[in-house]
């Protein structure tokens, strides 16, 4: 039931933050059941409720502590029954939901997993989220009469039969995960090789290199977080065009922020010390990043509005990139579900879930009344050559809800070299 409050992380996938589930369940489970009073039980009900129609916006600590306390609630209820509560624990219904419940649990698994992967989100609509507690429903029936309560009619297994029983799994074992290996590596129809940087170390979380033409001096730095990671190839790109290099230095996850080097990640603390006291070195800064999560975090606005005054004190010419909008659908996961026979309308999805992207909106305006305070930041705006349901000629641009893939990053180069020069 704690799962059914919304976070923005998919914590149902977490087996580290559903610990504390399996330990409230381990420890009442030593406790001897008591008779429970009735202004205990309608009051815990209550406390449930409110704990479940909490906004999202108001959770405590991302909803961790709400569904800590529904956890508890659960417990205490089933531990201190009262009459009214009793009753329905034994009621005909409850019992054979109680008897249904592992196999319930291990097929709703397995269709929530599929659903959201097919929505590319974690909240899954009213109606999804029907149809995929129907299909649990009745898979956790089918499974329980037709293998749980046979194989719990069987009195004194014998080797025979145990045998018998785990060469069934294995011949249902060994196809399934045959056909699993053959669906993950069916190919995608593109090939993004052509596009990629040509120096392993301008990918990962992590990267550190010179881009650009190789034969220019280096007078240009870029830097940001991922998403400056995934404008490498545009870099890489405009920088051969135009005839100018630059060293690429950013960490997924990491905004610059100027002076600021308390992140729990160190190689983030590094980067900034980096960008804070090496950028004599350079005459241009790039500068790119997830706007939206800076400036919806504590002081985000002050630290941006502090790191852009440093860079331009420093007498440097800056370029500072709109953040690329969020797209509501994971465009590799729809790609492969295309090629896969899925017969779905893009267009559509985008109009069913355009309030999904919101939050970048919001953020996205707050950014560019900002910049609109620093006339002389030369604003680096892509979106218009990202089409509205973030396709080319039948190929992702995007490899994720916000980041481009190699191929996305090398079309928006293209398509930006034909009508515009990036350093004046």
């Amino acid at each position: 039931m704690a799962k059914f409050i919304p976070t923005h992380l998919q914590q149902y996938y977490l087996p580290h933050l559903r610990a504390y589930e399996l330990l409230i369940g381990a420890l009442f489970s030593f406790l001897p059941v008591k008779q429970g009073n009735g202004k205990t039980t309608y009051a815990l009900l209550i406390a449930m409720l409110v704990c479940l129609a909490i906004p999202k916006d108001y959770l405590i600590g991302d909803g961790y502590i709400e569904q800590i306390a529904i956890s508890l609630i659960t417990a205490l209820l089933i531990l201190f029954p009262y009459n009214s509560t009793k009753n329905i624990l034994v009621h005909k219904w409850s019992v054979r939901i109680g008897l249904l419940s592992y196999s319930l649990y291990l097929w709703h698994w397995v269709i929530l997993a599929f659903f959201r992967y097919y929505q590319s989100h974690s909240i899954l609509s009213l109606e999804l989220t029907c149809l995929a507690l129907f299909i649990a429903a009745v898979g956790a029936i089918i499974s329980y009469y037709v293998i749980e309560q046979p194989i719990r009619r069987i009195k004194n297994l014998s080797t025979k039969q145990f045998l018998m029983i785990l060469g069934v799994y294995v011949a249902l074992f060994i196809p399934t995960i045959t056909l699993l290996n053959h669906t993950r590596n069916m190919p995608t129809s593109v090939d993004f090789s052509p596009y990629v940087v040509k120096n392993n170390q301008c990918y990962g979380d992590k990267a550190f290199c010179q881009i650009g033409d190789s034969e220019q001096p280096i007078h240009i730095l870029a830097m940001g977080d991922s998403h400056m990671l995934h404008y490498v190839e545009f870099v890489d790109y405009v920088g051969k065009k135009e005839k100018w290099s630059a060293d690429f230095y950013a960490v997924g996850g990491c905004q610059f922020i100027y002076n600021d080097f308390s992140h729990r990640n160190e190689d983030c603390n590094e980067f900034r010390r980096y960008g804070s006291k090496n950028l004599d070195k350079y005459d241009t800064i790039l500068l790119a990043g997830r706007w939206e999560s800076l400036l919806g975090s504590e002081n985000g606005e002050k630290a941006l509005r502090d790191t852009l005054d440093y860079i331009l004190s420093k007498n440097k010419t800056l370029y500072v990139f709109r953040d690329n909008p969020r797209s509501p659908y994971s465009g590799m996961k729809m790609h492969h579900l295309i090629l896969r026979g899925f017969s779905i309308d893009l267009d559509e999805l985008l109009r069913s879930q355009k309030e999904r992207v919101a939050e970048y909106e919001a953020g996205d305006k707050k950014f560019m009344e900002i910049i609109k305070d620093y006339p002389q930041i030369h604003l680096v705006d892509l979106n218009a050559y990202i089409p509205k349901n973030f396709f080319f000629n039948g190929i992702p641009l995007y490899q994720d809800l916000d980041h481009l893939n190699s191929f996305g990053s090398y079309h928006l180069a293209e398509e930006f070299v034909k009508e515009q020069k990036l350093i004046k």
